[in-house]
């Protein structure tokens, strides 16, 4: 069976793979397509479908956008968008401006308890990434000895109420599907089994409404159960399943590896016939 691992991060982002070794290790893995979904980035994408040219893999443009509903963060996937539209390159120029700002005050909160860390050693973290994030404060943390793992980092100093949390621009999913809609995309609802204190079935139906097209049915960190519950809210509601290793390049033992978790490619054919139908309706 021909498969596609649609959830990947690189280097544009919080990853630590480029977007030419991510395409190299699905190639190696023997997948027929990949999407690289940089969180409010999609600067990796065309180095990706450049790359891949001349290889036996297709690049699917890609994003995952960090938005909030009822006070609770909710990613939201972007599949087989127009990458150069004018629109979503601006809206997200704004956003790396934000990210910006909001790791600056991070650095600043944490050097007000004493923690020794710089801006800068944040930014050569980042160096390769166009889209700063908690993840790259948090390799600063554990270089310079504060935690020893980026979940410790955030628990300890970055998640909410801790003393180097910093609220984010923030967008609804509502309008991350709109927009991705509008960039002649379809969206997908990324990892629904981690979203918290939300009624995800009504939050399902309701992003169904504003055009929704697919559920992260398969994902790293879904059990068997989450994956078969909501297997059976997308056929209920006629989305389309989609799954990925959610890779951030960490190669140590226990951690994903590019095509880990991946969906039939028949599934990427029904989010581009999808894309067509919504296309022509608007027209």
């Amino acid at each position: 069976m021909e498969l596609a691992d649609l959830h990947i991060h690189s280097n544009k982002s919080d990853g630590l793979l480029s977007p030419s070794q991510i395409v190299d290790c699905g190639v190696e893995k023997g997948l027929k397509a990949l999407s690289i979904t940089d969180h409010d980035t999609i600067d990796g994408i065309e180095t990706a479908i450049d790359y891949a040219a001349d290889k036996d893999i297709e690049v699917i443009p890609g994003i995952e956008f960090s938005t909030e509903y009822e006070g609770v963060e909710v990613h939201m996937l972007g599949y087989c968008f127009d990458y150069k539209n004018f629109e979503l390159n601006s809206f997200l120029k704004k956003l790396k401006d934000s990210r910006i700002e909001r790791a600056k005050k991070m650095v600043k909160q944490l050097n007000n308890i004493g923690i020794q860390i710089s801006f800068e050693d944040v930014c050569k973290l980042a160096k390769s990434a166009s889209s700063i994030g908690r993840p790259h404060v948090a390799r600063a943390l554990i270089n310079h000895g504060y935690a020893s793992r980026i979940e410790e980092a955030f628990d300890k100093y970055m998640s909410y109420g801790r003393p180097g949390y910093v609220e984010r621009y923030k967008i609804s999913p509502f309008q991350a599907i709109e927009l991705i809609s509008r960039c002649n995309g379809v969206s997908s609802l990324a990892h629904p089994g981690l979203i918290i204190n939300v009624d995800k079935l009504q939050l399902i139906k309701r992003l169904k409404e504003w055009g929704l097209s697919g559920i992260e049915v398969y994902h790293t960190k879904h059990s068997e159960e989450d994956s078969k519950r909501f297997y059976d809210i997308a056929m209920n509601l006629e989305l389309i399943p989609t799954g990925g290793t959610d890779f951030h390049g960490d190669l140590g033992a226990g951690k994903p590896m590019i095509g880990d978790v991946t969906v039939p490619y028949e599934n990427v054919l029904k989010l581009k016939k999808r894309k067509s139908m919504l296309n022509s309706s608007h027209n």
